[in-house]
């Protein structure tokens, strides 16, 4: 009798149960960064459009820099007043519009490689946060590069930023009022927020391992 055979079969039925894990490991792997190019991807296009829509909506219906008074949503505290930033932060860098239109595409650049080649989109909080930053950066960069800019306007605005929301707390410092922002201001704050948490919070939680590709019981053990 041949005793070899059931040893074969067995040892046959290990490397297969093995490879299966495997493959099934790397299909899960797969749908995760699918999954979160779609995420990243929408929130992208949303956040750019909204932003866009809503600065040519507001500056068609309030008109440029000026022109007209604050319209109250909340008296005193939140209203649309149109601006145009022609600077970073606060106004810093006035007139280095494309030098911060060139730090944009750097980082839209940078993001790009983190989700796909260091495969960050496995993780939907990253692939939101990094979709909302994306629209941000994407928004004000068309304003940046003065698509949105008419001749008959002043040169300064060429490369600034169409702003149109404005906060004000009276008697609270740098909230009286806080610098006239949009969408993708937002966008960007919030997108950066949920980094921060990340890396100060969720990356605390995480397994410190990755999980195995051998399937309990392929290896011999129960």
């Amino acid at each position: 009798m041949d005793v070899s055979n059931p040893v074969r079969t067995s040892r046959t039925g290990q490397t297969d149960a093995a490879h299966t894990g495997a493959v099934s490991v790397a299909d899960v792997s797969d749908r995760q960064l699918i999954r979160g190019a779609w995420i990243f991807g929408c929130l992208a296009l949303i956040g750019t459009i909204a932003d866009l829509v809503s600065k040519q909506v507001i500056f068609s219906w309030r008109g440029l820099p000026g022109q007209r008074d604050v319209w109250w949503l909340i008296d005193g505290i939140l209203g649309i007043e149109t601006a145009v930033n022609p600077g970073a932060v606060f106004g810093i860098g006035a007139g280095k519009g494309l030098v911060f239109a060139a730090f944009s595409v750097v980082a839209a650049a940078g993001i790009l490689t983190w989700l796909f080649w260091f495969q960050a989109a496995r993780s939907r909080w990253l692939s939101v946060a990094l979709g909302l930053i994306t629209g941000g950066i994407l928004g004000n960069l068309y304003d940046r590069l003065g698509f949105w800019w008419q001749p008959q306007w002043p040169e300064e605005w060429k490369s600034g930023v169409r702003d149109w929301i404005l906060f004000r707390i009276e008697g609270v410092p740098l909230l009286n009022p806080w610098p006239n922002f949009n969408i993708a201001d937002s966008l960007l704050v919030v997108g950066a927020c949920m980094l921060l948490i990340q890396s100060l919070i969720l990356d605390g939680r995480q397994a410190p391992t990755a999980p195995s590709l051998t399937p309990r019981g392929a290896d011999g053990q129960g």
